[in-house]
């Protein structure tokens, strides 16, 4: 029956040597940052109307070029810098804080560090909005976003760069930090024996 099920389920996590937290966009838009629902129409309702917005990540293929640097600007300021804390989050980390854990999370580390989650044990499965890449992926280049700044144009395309996150549809481009974090995890569950 179910409790049985949920106590067994209690038992196995008291007993676990480490946990691996596996979690998708369902755990940002859980943790307050919709980027398809109120944070779009609310913060971006301008944009979201004149441009026909879904979600805040179609701005990159529907905004014009121009608009871009401003748009990212305050994108980057309601995930990151402004990001809400996160309840979500918050209860994760108190119920794994006392053992060994490391989270593979959909992308706003933001919700993460609030909470008290280590940035070395976190992998941003999608990538982050703290970089940059070529929307083409024409070269192997990620570079980090800097608020204000106008956004560097790829050497080879000559289009402006774009967030490294894995969207539909678009090239991804691995970066470093990316490859430091998948072996990290991998390291983690060869280590962990429950």
């Amino acid at each position: 029956n179910c409790s049985e099920r949920l106590r067994y389920a209690q038992r196995l996590f008291a007993e676990a040597e480490a946990y691996l937290i596996l979690a998708c966009a369902g755990a940002d838009y859980e943790g307050g940052l919709e980027r398809y629902g109120a944070l779009l129409y609310e913060k971006f309702s301008y944009l979201a109307q004149k441009y026909m917005l879904t979600d805040l990540n179609d701005g990159f293929s529907l905004l014009p070029e121009h608009a871009l640097p401003a748009f990212y600007s305050r994108y980057y300021s309601a995930c990151i810098q402004d990001a809400p804390q996160s309840r979500l989050h918050s209860d994760l980390f108190a119920l794994v804080r006392r053992k060994p854990h490391f989270l593979a999370q959909f992308t706003l580390d933001s919700l993460c560090e609030k909470a008290g989650f280590a940035q070395k044990n976190i992998l941003f499965a999608s990538g982050s909005l703290r970089y940059l890449q070529c929307p083409n992926a024409c070269r192997e280049l990620v570079l980090p976003f800097v608020p204000g700044a106008p956004l560097p144009r790829c050497p080879v395309c000559g289009r402006a760069f774009v967030p490294n996150l894995r969207l539909f549809g678009d090239k991804f481009v691995l970066s470093r930090q990316y490859g430091e974090r998948l072996a990290a995890q991998a390291r983690f569950i060869g280590r962990a024996k429950r």
